[in-house]
């Protein structure tokens, strides 16, 4: 992957490390690869003290897969559960991502986008190593709501030239892949 080295007030992605633990839920996303939209809330067991719990607790997933529709009800769902846990909420993401083969722009709804683009402050570009294996999936967390675009390595310059003409002023723009040391 060719490295962009530019800042983001100019649309372009700045270039972001995630750990070795990569995207701790993806064993759980992708056992709902045949169900289309789904939404994941996670919240605390009752008792745990705050040095016990889970970093992502208190975060809300709306994870989209190709061709699925985000629906009028799906997107008052989400905006619902935003409000109702903005006391413990800690953040908000929306995830574009293909459970099995490639994941690219024009496999997902222009609609589904704009809207999570809307709703988002940061917009990432999360490279994949291995589908269903945290190790295998970059993530960070930019923003307390984010929207992220999930794709192999290969396919980061088409997401890029896609989203470039639609981000927002507010957007952090990055793209985020493990920090191995391969760039």
């Amino acid at each position: 992957m060719r490295v962009v080295d530019t800042t983001l007030g100019a649309g372009f992605p700045e270039h972001v490390w995630s750990s070795a633990e990569g995207n701790y839920h993806a064993p759980y996303r992708d056992l709902w690869r045949n169900a289309g939209t789904f939404l994941k809330e996670y919240l605390p067991p009752p008792g745990l003290q705050a040095r016990q719990l889970d970093e992502h607790v208190g975060s809300v997933i709306l994870y989209v897969v190709p061709g699925s529709r985000v629906t009028a009800h799906t997107q008052r769902l989400y905006s619902k559960v935003l409000h109702r846990c903005a006391a413990g909420f800690r953040r908000a993401e929306i995830e574009f991502s293909a459970p099995f083969g490639p994941s690219l722009p024009d496999q997902y709804r222009r609609a589904a986008i704009l809207w999570a683009l809307s709703v988002s402050d940061a917009v990432l570009i999360c490279v994949n190593r291995q589908v269903g294996i945290a190790e295998g999936g970059a993530h960070q967390v930019l923003a307390p709501r984010q929207c992220v675009f999930r794709c192999r390595e290969l396919d980061v310059e088409a997401w890029v030239q896609y989203l470039r003409p639609k981000l927002l002023s507010r957007h952090k723009f990055a793209v985020v892949n493990l920090a191995d040391g391969r760039a």
